[in-house]
């Protein structure tokens, strides 16, 4: 009963009860460019319970170390991100290395990597789903490790 009492709270809760730190109202071009260090961006929406449930794990990540931005983007106040982003379900994760080049994992088994026909340059690697902690701390550590092998 307990659980089902916290799992209604935190779907009613609206995201603007979280700390705002790691909240992106803006995500375009010019934003993805103007990186200055690796950044995980989680997109959702504050009636998913998958996205609610990885907030504070990013919030966490984020506060405990300074190598990786994290940010989190409500799709529904920022709708400009589904023509930029292949979003099928949410939450997604997508990763960046500075000005907004993609980040290529050392094992893509779990990502989505998007490259260019014409080129086959690699523009884009994704994460469908909730990411736990561990999860997440494993990708900022190998981010930060600057272990690319684009």
């Amino acid at each position: 009963m307990r659980k089902i009492f916290i799992l209604v709270l935190a779907i009613l809760l609206p995201l603007s009860l979280f700390a705002d730190g790691i909240f992106l109202d803006v995500f375009d071009s010019g934003f993805l460019s103007s990186l200055e260090r690796p950044a995980i961006i989680a997109f959702g929406e504050d009636w998913c319970p998958p996205c609610l449930r990885m907030i504070p794990y990013l919030e966490r990540e984020e506060e405990r170390q300074d190598d990786v931005d994290i940010y989190y983007v409500d799709l529904e106040k920022t709708p400009s991100v589904f023509s930029m982003i292949p979003i099928s379900a949410t939450p997604t994760i997508a990763f960046y290395l500075e000005g907004g080049r993609a980040w290529k994992p050392s094992d893509s088994s779990n990502y989505q990597l998007y490259s260019l026909r014409s080129t086959g340059e690699h523009v884009l690697t994704l994460r469908i789903g909730m990411m736990n902690e561990s999860e997440i701390r494993e990708a900022v550590e190998e981010m930060s490790l600057g272990r690319n092998p684009l």
